[in-house]
């Protein structure tokens, strides 16, 4: 499937189910716009951030609707990102990881050590 073919399931699958937060793993992205967040996700409500492909592996794209997910901080690292904020009805806070070889290889309890710790100052 093309790129623009599952740019357009993506974008049908955020506007079927009125998702409020989404992650994109193994995006294999070397950069990230807003013209290209627009095109999957169409409102103008969305934020996002992206953590770049390392040459054709990983690559991980947040997205939220911020009408609905207020992020007060982002913390991300080789492997991880997490969004830490307050739904605006419930709240929970979110994290993501892809390439759990290399989360492994650095020490997986260290990264969920630093996500808890970051937690814990919030």
């Amino acid at each position: 499937m093309g790129f623009a073919r599952k740019r357009r399931v993506i974008g049908k699958l955020i506007s079927d189910y009125d998702f409020e937060v989404c992650f994109f793993q193994e995006t294999k992205k070397q950069d990230y716009s807003d013209s290209l967040v627009l095109r999957l996700w169409n409102a103008p409500s969305v934020s996002w951030f992206g953590n770049i492909a390392e040459g054709r592996k990983g690559g991980l794209l947040a997205l939220w609707n911020q009408s609905k997910f207020e992020v007060a901080n982002i913390e991300y690292g080789h492997g991880w990102v997490a969004l830490f904020g307050a739904h605006k009805a419930i709240g929970f806070r979110v994290a993501s990881c892809w390439d759990i070889c290399s989360l492994l290889h650095q020490r997986a309890k260290t990264v969920v050590e630093r996500v808890m710790s970051i937690e814990a100052c919030l």
